[in-house]
Order: C-alpha cells, then sequence, then structure tokens
C-alpha cells in the first residue's frame, strides 16, 4: 500500500489529526493505518476531534481508577484498573496540547 514517495512515520507515539468531514478523510487514515501496521507499529483511529478524543480518555480513566479501588476494598489481591500513578498519568496526557508528545517514561530509549 506505500510507495517510494511515501513519507516514512517515526515510530514514536505521535498523535495525527485529520480534519473532520470529507469523503477523503476514510481514505487518509486508512493509508495511515495500513502504512503503520505495515512497518509494525500499532496504530489506531478515532473519528473524533482531539478535545472529543481526551474526553474519551478522561472518562475512561475515571472509571479505570473507581474499578482499581472498588478491587481494593473487596479485598482483590491483583486489582483491576488504574492505580494513583497511572490514572495521574493519564489525566497528564490528556492536558497535553495537541502539537505536545508525552515524555518518555523513565528508563526509555
Amino acid at each position: 500500500m506505500t510507495s517510494p514517495d511515501t513519507p516514512t512515520l517515526s515510530g514514536k507515539g505521535v498523535r495525527i489529526t485529520v480534519g473532520k468531514g470529507g469523503s477523503g478523510k476514510s481514505t487518509v487514515i486508512g493509508h495511515l493505518l495500513a502504512h503503520r501496521a505495515e512497518a509494525g507499529i500499532p496504530a489506531a483511529a478515532l473519528d473524533v476531534d482531539p478535545d472529543e478524543a481526551r474526553a474519551l480518555l478522561r472518562d475512561w480513566a475515571e472509571g479505570q481508577h473507581r474499578l482499581y479501588w472498588g478491587d481494593v476494598a473487596n479485598g482483590r489481591p491483583r486489582p483491576f484498573g488504574l492505580d494513583d500513578e497511572a490514572h495521574a498519568a493519564v489525566l497528564a496526557l490528556c492536558e497535553l496540547g495537541d502539537d505536545e508528545a508525552a515524555a518518555a517514561p523513565a528508563g526509555a530509549a
């Protein structure tokens, strides 16, 4: 699906925003996802704008945090969900601007 003229996409976590509307958007997203897959880089797409994506991520994080503390309260030895540190990390990610990248975790190359 790629050609010699296809630009190489970084293997690092990046956010690519494709404008809303228009019949070409699905094609562009399809090509981006296929290119990432060919390069062995996991990728996903949502048909939402960045603010909507942040709201969805915040809602998910809140639910996972509640799940974690519910499991702790019920004595589950290995609770599911997000502990306080992971929850804070997700919320910090939600605060990044559209053109900001998340910092690499400590020890990551």
